[in-house]
């Protein structure tokens, strides 16, 4: 630092023009001595602003200016002062005042030591600033800093160009990148599907509502890339434009809508597509084999017998077998062939890119031979077989439900031709379905009305010629069909279940009607009605 003269003016003592200049100095221009209490030897009309104390005040000795400076700051100011001017260098700080009434200020001060031709100090002078608006700028700033800093989203203030002028801890975190790394970076360096076209699009679109809501995803530094929800703010600030945006992350709430999504479309047992994610599939394969004239078969599977081991084992038991049953029957299939539960013990398969019927056949073979090995079942070793039904497109029906019905019409066929085998549709086996389920209306009917017949067939001893009894044959009075006979009627009985009560109305009625009765106490015997409709006096004593 320079050595000033040891008879430097002071201002205010001749001139005026240089007092006037630093009166009118929006700060506080001094020059105090370097002792304990900064004792004023010239001190601004500034002061009076900055501190509400007049500068007669200061120069007569009133208040002392180490009064004014705040008390846990005062020991700071005299020991950097004290610092600066041992080196002979300008001193610069900030710090805290008091006013008259008891405010609290912040100024920044600058100053230097005076010293004469010996390099003896002589003085100090310097200038003083009020900062206190700047101050409180700085600490709301550090207070938005701080608060930023502890909000969950990633916080990104992007300029028009995508990049990144400021990003928060939770950014950093986020990403695995410092602060500095990422405010070289731009949205295109944390999105890999972003490209500037996009952006603007998106910066038109925020420019216009204000604010907009976006999914994308973000890629780590390690590479890992992950969904966030984006809610961009665009404002403008000192002529620019900007976009305030909070990044999070939707890692789980994706994979909970993913799983819930699952669970809408697939069957919680065996996790196979359930109904209607397979007419969905079905759909879609349908339309690939349209475009590509190919065949597609769509197999309808039951399980043989799956009700005995589900009621006599238990449902723990059931549903594992129907686990490993899908299981295995998934292992078979070709990847582009698709196979859903669609049922109890139903399985809806469909087979795409075939060439012929045979190929249906082939594959049908393959399927029903894969369940010939036993299951292993909680300490159970269990055989099951199926029955399957096959539907062809586009020969059979040209739309997803009617191609769904047939191949369960078919089923019916093998189920009725000694199951564990497989039967295509056919015009005349849907005629045949129809004709059953009619006749299965009208069986139920026919118990209600009482349309059942005995028709009596005498037995003899072939040794004597004696008349031995009578054998009661069941026959079904149908009102439009007439006089149906038993084969026709009884195996359909069998399956859908026997009518005790009706059977035994039947029994009693044709039993007790007069001449029916053999002398001798003889028995009739109903032969069908005692095996197909047991029931309590299928087989009457008659009296005499």
């Amino acid at each position: 630092m320079s050595q000033k003269p040891d008879n430097t003016k002071i201002p205010g003592q001749g001139d005026q023009d240089l007092r006037a200049l630093l009166d009118n100095y929006p700060g506080v221009a001094y020059r105090c001595l370097n002792d304990g209490d900064w004792t004023m030897m010239f001190i601004s009309a500034g002061v009076h602003d900055l501190t509400g104390y007049r500068p007669d005040q200061l120069l007569a000795g009133h208040i002392e200016y180490n009064d004014i400076i705040h008390p846990d700051d005062r020991e700071y100011v005299f020991l950097q002062v004290q610092g600066a001017i041992g080196k002979k260098q300008y001193y610069q700080l900030e710090y805290r005042v008091r006013t008259a009434d008891g405010q609290e200020k912040w100024v920044w001060e600058q100053g230097c030591g005076v010293f004469n031709a010996e390099g003896e100090l002589l003085m100090l002078e310097g200038f003083i600033n009020d900062i206190t608006e700047r101050k409180q700028t700085e600490q709301q700033l550090a207070l938005l800093v701080f608060a930023l800093n502890h909000v969950h989203e990633a916080t990104y203030l992007i300029d028009e160009h995508a990049r990144f002028l400021y990003v928060n801890d939770e950014a950093c975190r986020a990403l695995g990148y410092s602060r500095g790394e990422l405010q070289q970076m731009g949205i295109e360096d944390i999105d890999p599907g972003y490209s500037m076209e996009l952006w603007e699009v998106h910066w038109n679109e925020i420019r216009n509502k204000g604010a907009i809501s976006l999914e994308t995803s973000h890629q780590r530094k390690d590479g890992h890339v992950f969904p966030v929800e984006i809610s961009a703010n665009y404002f403008e600030y000192d002529d620019r434009e900007y976009n305030l945006a909070l990044a999070r992350d939707i890692t789980t709430r994706k994979e909970q809508e993913a799983r819930i999504q699952h669970l809408a479309y697939h069957d919680a047992l065996t996790d196979l597509p359930n109904r209607n994610l397979s007419l969905d599939r079905l759909g879609h394969a349908m339309s690939y084999a349209k475009r590509h004239g190919q065949t597609l078969a769509i197999l309808f599977l039951d399980l043989d017998n799956f009700k005995v081991i589900n009621d006599t084992m238990g449902h723990p038991v059931g549903d594992e077998l129907l686990r490993q049953v899908g299981g295995r029957l998934s292992g078979t299939l070709r990847e582009q062939d698709t196979i859903g539960r669609v049922g109890g013990d139903e399985f809806l398969i469909f087979l795409p890119e075939l060439s012929s019927a045979q190929d249906a056949a082939h594959v049908t073979e393959k399927i029903l031979a894969a369940l010939i090995a036993p299951f292993e079942v909680t300490g159970y070793s269990l055989h099951v077989t199926a029955s399957v039904g096959i539907s062809l497109y586009p020969r059979d029906a040209s739309d997803v439900n009617t191609l769904v019905k047939y191949a369960d019409t078919a089923l019916y066929l093998a189920k009725d031709q000694g199951r564990n085998t497989f039967k295509f549709f056919s015009p005349e086996l849907d005629q045949k379905i129809h004709d059953r389920l009619h006749m299965e209306n009208d069986l139920r009917q026919a118990i209600k009305n009482n349309e059942f017949l005995l028709h009596y067939q005498p037995q003899f001893n072939l040794a004597t010629g004696v008349m031995t009894g009578v054998e009661a044959l069941l026959r079904w009075q149908h009102p439009v069909r007439g006089l149906i006979p038993p084969g026709d009627f009884i195996p359909l009985a069998e399956d859908i279940g026997r009518p005790y009560h009706s059977s035994g109305r039947v029994g009693v009625t044709h039993c007790r009607r007069p001449g029916t009765c053999l002398a001798g106490g003889r028995y009739l015997q109903h032969a069908y009605l005692y095996q197909y409709f047991p029931a309590p006096a299928c087989t009457t004593r008659l009296s005499r």
